[in-house]
């Protein structure tokens, strides 16, 4: 199999998000490499956020614990966030912005 590649839509942008927080807590080493969310982990490359424009807050990756926990593994997926011009300047959305700036 090779590389995992993720790509995620509006609101399946929370759904990449829950998953990535899941993945990232997993145990390194240990007998746990062999567990289901370790492959996945293991061959996850790339997660793309494609316009994750919500309502609410939650739409991008900004748990600093998460980020790091993930940048710990010894082959990091890589996080791509794309979006409008339009939706990263929504002034009735601030949060949008706001994720991304902590996102990068």
């Amino acid at each position: 199999h090779g590389p995992l590649v993720v790509l995620t839509f509006s609101k399946g942008c929370v759904v990449a998000n829950q998953l990535l927080t899941e993945l990232a807590l997993l145990p390194t080493g240990g007998n746990d490499t062999e567990s289901a969310g370790a492959r996945l982990l293991g061959a996850l490359a790339e997660v793309h956020y494609l316009d994750a424009g919500l309502q609410c807050r939650g739409a991008h990756l900004t748990d600093p614990a998460v980020a790091a926990a993930l940048g710990k593994r010894s082959a990091p997926p890589r996080v791509a966030l794309h979006g409008t011009p339009r939706q990263w300047r929504d002034q009735s959305r601030p949060w949008l912005a706001e994720g991304k700036a902590r996102s990068a």
